[in-house]
């Protein structure tokens, strides 16, 4: 005999106060009159089977302990639209994974995640701030969400927001609570995981959001964001932050992947001036400089065509310890015409790390641009540009040695003393960059 348990609740909330257990079995609907308000104090909620309710705000109240107030399904898939924790002290514990379709909202109360998934499907964290909050070392919220063009979009206020004025598509963002470690350091109580459909090319703001009681220890007024390349974690350090609101903020990154925030307990090993790049017809010039060093190993320079795969292409020595600016550079003349990715990172004697902001360059230069001759005696020939607007002769520190506007295709060369130049060529379309070597 077959029987169909069904709860009605017309235009009132239903009660259950108790110290025990709701079970509702699987297929057993809630029908849905007038919205109802379903509160459980110091009551566990239990699901049979694939279970979901329509539109209800399922509260769950009282002052019993955090793991003995549980939320659970023993199969199938638990969803609930609205769920709202509103105890005295303590709070509620997961005790399988859930999806949430609306809201949830922590008006008092902690959630433990306890090693559960905790799905946002469409719908957002409400009210959560230090005392509050969801919680612990293992487990996972998740939310995915379509991101084209975002200008500050915080995803079901997971904690991030990211703008960019790329269509990022459908992006799926991960945020965890057990801190990172790197060596003798360690973050925050949070770590964010963002994985876009489309993660080149972004030139994207990342605003990391945290509470107070995710610290972890850590110098508010010292966090700096760092990110995970796969082998290890590396401080991007930040561009802008605000510890009154608590978030961190950093500019220009190209790709997203998982983040986390810590502080610099050591001062910077490097403190870099700029890192910047050149296309030239015989590769990419690579060029930066520190104003001071302490305990800098050496410098590891990566290139990427898409901007996610980074392969190491040269170490440049460091320069130990150092109070003065150090210049340098590095020729890339291994690739093809086309657009490349380059990372900076600096390694410590001791193997920690540091990565900078990844730059992007284009090496697209007519294969029928000729600057000739080359070694120069007194003359050099422009061949397969027309209509240049400018020519400028630069030493090999910079400065600028000659200027020509809308030369003639043969540029006298007279008077110079031996040795190698750069030549910078403007046209109605682009710049150009090259060296030559005088006699």
């Amino acid at each position: 005999m077959k029987c169909l348990i069904i709860l009605c609740f017309i235009n009132a909330p239903f009660f259950l106060w108790s110290q025990g257990r709701v079970f509702l079995g699987s297929g057993t609907p809630w029908v849905n009159q007038g919205n109802p308000n379903i509160v459980l104090n110091n009551t566990s909620f239990v699901a049979f089977g694939n279970w979901q309710s329509a539109s209800e705000t399922l509260t769950i109240t009282g002052n019993a302990a955090t793991a003995s107030t549980t939320i659970n399904k023993f199969f199938g898939a638990l969803t609930i639209y609205d769920l709202e924790i509103n105890k005295s002290i303590n709070g509620i514990t997961m005790a399988s994974g859930l999806t949430i379709n609306n809201s949830i909202n922590l008006q008092s109360g902690q959630l433990n995640l306890n090693g559960h998934n905790l799905l946002l499907n469409n719908a957002s964290i409400l009210n959560e701030n230090s005392t509050n909050y969801i919680s612990g070392n293992t487990g996972t919220v998740t939310i995915t969400q379509t991101l084209n063009a975002p200008s500050q979009v915080n995803p079901g206020n997971i904690g991030v927001a990211i703008t960019s004025t790329a269509n990022l598509g459908s992006t799926t963002i991960t945020r965890s609570h057990a801190p990172a470690v790197n060596g003798s350091y360690d973050g925050i109580n949070r770590l964010i995981t963002i994985a876009p459909t489309n993660n080149t090319a972004l030139n994207a703001s990342l605003r990391m959001y945290y509470l107070d009681s995710e610290l972890n220890g850590k110098v508010e007024n010292n966090l700096s964001i760092w990110e995970d390349n796969g082998v290890d974690w590396i401080e991007l350090g930040s561009t802008n932050s605000d510890v009154t609101n608590n978030w961190i903020e950093i500019n220009g990154l190209s790709q997203l992947s998982t983040f986390t925030l810590s502080d610099i307990s050591n001062p910077l090993p490097v403190e870099l001036i700029y890192f910047r790049g050149e296309a030239y017809t015989d590769g990419m010039l690579l060029q930066w400089a520190t104003a001071s060093e302490v305990n800098n190993d050496k410098f590891v320079l990566f290139r990427s065509k898409d901007g996610l795969n980074f392969k190491s292409i040269a170490e440049i020595k460091g320069n130990g310890n150092s109070s003065l600016m150090t210049n340098y550079s590095y020729r890339d003349k291994s690739i093809s015409p086309g657009s490349y990715y380059y990372r900076l990172i600096q390694m410590d004697f001791d193997g920690k790390s540091r990565s900078y902001e990844i730059i992007y360059l284009e090496n697209d230069f007519m294969s029928d641009l000729i600057i000739a001759p080359n070694p120069v005696n007194d003359y050099i020939r422009i061949i397969g540009l027309s209509e240049i607007v400018s020519v400028v002769l630069l030493d090999q520190y910079g400065r600028k040695i000659q200027e020509y506007y809308q030369p003639e295709e043969i540029i006298p060369l007279v008077g110079l003393p031996s040795g190698t130049y750069f030549i910078q060529i403007t046209s109605q379309q682009k710049v150009y960059h090259d060296k030559i070597t005088i006699n």
